[in-house]
């Protein structure tokens, strides 16, 4: 997985002095990542909007530490952090307008991450992304149109296939039996 290999990276490149922590983190991280493509796998529909509200609050967090970056060394690091909790919460609120838009990126974004993956052992790399990418549009579409079945079924695949990698990955199997 990606994710997982990125992560080592980041993992990797921490410092000596933040060794113990690396390495708690590390131990920790696939099973959490397992608890979360289960949650995914099972309580697809449900976790959706919580999904979409943990996202935004966190880019609105994140945007307001980096506002930081600008202001001089003399200012409080507190504001930037009552900052960044004042934009996280808008975008919390703002996730009762965007639920279409919602709808169509998190139903998209699930078809677009499984299935070039699973047609890449049955067709070539370039054709199973654009196959990817175009059942992604059309299935973003439907989910606009019936959220709760196109919901449940994404959620309910990609949950399972990626429940699946990280069980294969946590007791070292061959992925490839498949």
């Amino acid at each position: 997985m990606e994710f997982i290999e990125l992560i080592e990276a980041v993992k990797a490149a921490i410092p000596s002095e933040g060794a113990g922590a690396a390495a708690a983190i590390g131990a920790a991280l696939p099973w959490l990542t397992l608890l979360a493509t289960l949650l995914t796998c099972f309580l697809g529909h449900k976790l959706h909007r919580i999904w979409l509200q943990f996202v935004l609050f966190c880019i609105g967090f994140v945007l307001g530490l980096v506002v930081s970056v600008f202001f001089p060394q003399e200012v409080s690091f507190t504001y930037f952090i009552v900052l960044g909790v004042v934009l996280g919460g808008l975008g919390v609120y703002c996730t009762r307008w965007i639920h279409k838009a919602q709808l169509f990126l998190m139903n998209a974004f699930f078809v677009y991450v499984a299935l070039p993956e699973l047609l890449e052992k049955f067709l070539p790399g370039g054709l199973s992304v654009l196959i990817g990418l175009v059942a992604a549009v059309i299935v973003g579409i439907l989910a606009v149109r019936y959220k709760f079945l196109v919901t449940i079924i994404t959620t309910a695949v990609t949950g399972a296939s990626s429940a699946v990698h990280q069980i294969f990955h946590l007791l070292n199997w061959n992925e490839g039996a498949f």
